[in-house]
């Protein structure tokens, strides 16, 4: 489903990301975890085609972009960065809805504005994306009057309603207070039960244990370690991860 080969990713003269490769089989649920600053984020950013990287390709299905694409852009190319984009669903911290439309319209903008739908298809795709994160009735909303976890269903939603073959999660509960992360954990955990192919980056290890088919170590912009949870949480080969492991499940 996911192929990442050589990829090489800088901010200026920093590199973020250095020779990283990875593949992830449909249906897998794949937990990235790591210090801040390791890379997770962006390397879920360069997946889902909103970064540009230097060197390297990412390949989502049958679309492939490479570094060299992003720096010439050409026509043909931007197709190659569309074909990317709309196969990948990504979920960030904070939640980035409209907040001048209702939770309905938040849903179906993509839809409508990228796959070129009809009202009345992207109305029955939200108002079926809305009852898979268990916000029925919650359509004429607007973002302000609903709680972290809501809003962050919302975006969950929002990007289900695209039909992609994988999501990315980048930490999706780090901005949600502590009584509304199970509710936005239980739909993912639904979504890995329907076989949804997941990237998810984050600090919420009960969850890593629980759901992941695989996680992987980044630290430095590189993979470190990649092993099931069981082995990563009983056995940790390298010692930077059994550092990282003592002080988060300390916490």
């Amino acid at each position: 489903m996911i192929r990442v080969e050589s990829l090489q990713k800088r901010f200026g003269e920093k590199t973020v990301l250095s020779d990283l490769s990875l593949e992830v089989k449909r249906g897998e649920v794949l937990v990235i975890i790591g210090p801040s600053g390791s890379g997770k984020s962006s390397l879920l950013r360069c997946i889902g085609g909103l970064e540009p990287f230097q060197g390297g390709t990412i390949a989502v299905g049958e679309a492939r972009v490479s570094g060299a694409e992003w720096a010439h852009q050409s026509r043909g190319e931007r197709e190659h960065l569309r074909q990317l984009r709309i196969r990948v669903g990504m979920v960030f911290q904070q939640f980035n809805l409209f907040p001048h439309m209702t939770v309905l319209g938040n849903i179906m903008e993509g839809p409508i504005q990228v796959l070129q739908l009809p009202r009345s298809e992207a109305e029955r795709r939200a108002l079926e994306m809305l009852g898979k994160v268990n916000l029925t009735g919650f359509t004429g909303r607007r973002p302000a009057s609903l709680s972290g976890g809501e809003q962050q269903r919302v975006a969950i939603a929002r990007a289900l309603a695209m039909q992609p073959e994988c999501v990315l999660f980048d930490e999706p509960t780090s901005a949600l207070d502590p009584e509304t992360v199970g509710d936005v954990l239980a739909v993912m955990r639904s979504l890995a039960r329907e076989g949804m192919t997941m990237l998810v980056a984050t600090h919420e290890m009960s969850f890593a244990r629980e759901v992941a088919d695989r996680i992987l170590m980044v630290d430095g912009g590189r993979i470190i370690e990649s092993a099931p949870p069981a082995e990563m949480f009983a056995n940790p080969k390298h010692e930077r991860t059994q550092l990282f492991l003592r002080r988060i499940l300390a916490r």
